[in-house]
């Protein structure tokens, strides 16, 4: 009833929950990979929310401790492979938002093998937001409009967003974005699409952040009345 079609989540937290609980400093990313992650998404579509998006990789994280990177970019390949067996037994279309062009090759394959095997499916759109920024995808955007020879007289909002990540899609721009462990900032996350999205902070990190959690969210969510200007 409320039209909550598209659902972001910025799932933040993971180092600060692995110092609380005394770990090293991977265990949060590797607990939200391989156990938080794919319940939540399942709710998500159980409940019939048509696309959902994680921001599990952004550009900056490039700059942290290179151990970490490398354990982060081999947890979100073991989510990838959950999320695949979900998506193909749930229709999900598995759709990889940011570039791809420093990712190593192990993450590739198996990017690859979830596009294969989902790629035919609409019932419902997993984006997993990967080597991603906001600014840098309008970036890109801007080249590919460059690069299609299109005239400014014929580029608009409309057609500018065919040329973005979520080009084609029929929902691409999130209703509520959820981001976890405190922080009330977008961090350059889905820059363009995000305009008139309901934002929802929570202090939770989110390993922690579990079905209840989700439900609050959403119960917020319906709570809130819609505006698509000023």
């Amino acid at each position: 009833e409320k039209g909550l079609h598209h659902l972001a989540i910025s799932p933040d937290g993971g180092r600060r929950w692995a110092r609380l609980q005394g770990l090293d400093l991977s265990a949060g990313h590797r607990k939200a990979a391989r156990e938080t992650l794919v319940p939540l998404v399942a709710l998500l579509f159980g409940w019939d929310v048509h696309t959902v998006t994680l921001w599990l990789f952004g550009t900056g994280h490039w700059h942290r401790d290179k151990e970490m990177v490398d354990n982060l970019l081999h947890y979100i390949g073991d989510f990838l492979l959950l999320a695949t067996e979900l998506a193909i037994k749930n229709e999900i279309k598995i759709i990889i938002l940011g570039r791809k062009d420093r990712l190593p090759a192990f993450l590739l394959t198996i990017i690859d093998d979830a596009h294969e095997k989902t790629k035919t499916y609409s019932k419902h759109i997993l984006n997993v937001a990967i080597d991603y920024s906001g600014r840098d995808e309008i970036n890109r955007a801007c080249v590919r409009v460059l690069e299609s020879g299109m005239s400014k007289d014929n580029l608009s909002v409309e057609n500018f967003e065919q040329y973005l990540d979520t080009a084609h899609q029929p929902y691409p721009h999130p209703d509520i974005l959820i981001r976890t462990s405190g922080d009330q900032r977008n961090s350059d996350f889905m820059a363009w699409q995000l305009v008139f999205t309901e934002l929802y902070f929570t202090r939770i990190l989110f390993p922690d952040f579990d079905a209840i959690s989700l439900k609050e969210a959403i119960i917020y969510f319906s709570k809130r009345t819609r505006r698509f200007s000023r």
